[in-house]
């Protein structure tokens, strides 16, 4: 309930009004007082009723309603900040009162809104980043399919015969060295050999990038530890030899994982091979394995350097095949192709960041045995 409405305050101020002037005709009829001055002052008192009715509907009626209008209107604009006064208990001032309680909970509904507005942003760019990073998997894996297909039929096509140029190699030199040939001879048969091999092992290097010669390999539960730990004893003499610092930080008691011991660790051969190439003397390489997550559900493998780096231009092509930013005769370009294919074949994946001349950090997340059997 209002305490005092505007009809009461009107109607108390027209009571007093008619008062005053039934008094006044009264005093004027008592004071025997013309008829013409009694009219006229009847129709006095009546003009001053009406402009005092007018001014007090314009200060408790129309300029009330005028403000509570004007801050409607800021309101539907969107300035939630712009509140209504509340200046009487009256009709107009309950109108304003719930008006602006109407504010507040717009405010509050807006801010709510523009909350779960920025939480859904943040949400639809994390979705954005895994779909993208899932497409780029799903190209490179059919990508690699693709020529793993290719590869196997090519390296069939040349090892025989490279084989037999090795085969028929070995019986001229030995034919050579009892003839006592020409030595400009022996000599240009020992580069054809060693260009020979050389095809020999790019062949090699293809059909272990096709996954044939993997058929046969058996599944079994994997310490990554022990893996990490035989890859690495292969390059202690030569860090040593380059003066490059090789720093494990192997966490204890991880969860095994189900895969192939020997493919995994020529993964990480590969890997450890290309930090060290890229790695000049003074330098560091990383060799890290830890928990993913606090559960044991993956673990990460990361081998990181301090070398190079990779050109950001190169990043989305250092696990094609053939790819490779080393000289002429230094390397195939399958390395970290065969890398990729073994991490996915182990239901892994491979991750790299890097930029020139800041080094590079190669992630690889495999699940364990009780992620794959829970």
């Amino acid at each position: 309930m209002l305490k005092k409405g505007i009809e009461t305050k009107l109607s108390g101020l027209l009571t007093i009004l008619l008062i005053a002037v039934f008094s006044l005709i009264i005093i004027l009829a008592i004071n025997k007082a013309s008829k013409a001055a009694i009219v006229f002052a009847a129709i006095t008192a009546i003009f001053f009723i009406v402009i005092v009715m007018k001014m007090t509907m314009k200060r408790i009626v129309t300029d009330p309603i005028k403000e509570v209008i004007n801050n409607i209107k800021e309101i539907a604009a969107g300035n939630f900040s712009k509140m209504i006064a509340v200046r009487s208990n009256d009709e107009i001032g309950g109108l304003a009162k719930g008006f602006k309680q109407m504010a507040v909970s717009l405010t509050k509904s807006c801010d709510k809104l523009e909350q779960w507005t920025r939480e859904l942003e943040s949400r639809v760019q994390d979705r954005t980043k895994e779909l993208q990073e899932a497409q780029t998997h799903l190209i490179q894996t059919e990508k690699l399919a693709a020529t793993g297909k290719l590869a196997a039929g090519v390296a069939h096509e040349i090892n025989n015969p490279i084989g037999i140029i090795l085969n028929r190699i070995e019986c001229l030199a030995m034919e050579a060295k009892e003839k006592n040939l020409n030595p400009e001879i022996m000599n240009d048969l020992k580069v054809i050999s060693a260009h020979a091999k050389r095809v020999s092992k790019i062949v090699g290097g293809l059909l272990a990038f096709s996954r044939e010669t993997a058929r046969d390999s058996g599944l079994e539960q994997i310490n990554v530890n022990n893996v990490l730990e035989k890859a690495v004893i292969l390059f202690d003499r030569l860090a040593l030899q380059k003066g490059v610092q090789i720093e494990k930080r192997f966490s204890p008691n991880l969860s095994p994982i189900m895969g192939d011991s020997q493919k995994l660790e020529q993964a990480m051969v590969n890997l450890i091979d290309n930090a060290l190439d890229a790695s000049t003397r003074g330098g560091r390489i990383i060799i890290e394995s830890k928990k993913k997550f606090r559960n044991d559900y993956f673990i990460q493998i990361v081998v990181s350097d301090t070398g190079c780096g990779i050109p950001k231009e190169n990043l989305g092509k250092i696990f094609d095949p053939f790819f490779t930013t080393k000289e002429v005769g230094k390397g195939t370009g399958l390395g970290l192709a065969v890398c990729y294919g073994i991490i996915k074949d182990h239901h892994g994946k491979i991750e790299v960041k890097s930029g020139a001349g800041r080094g590079a950090d190669f992630t690889i997340t495999i699940p364990t045995v009780a992620e794959i059997y829970k």
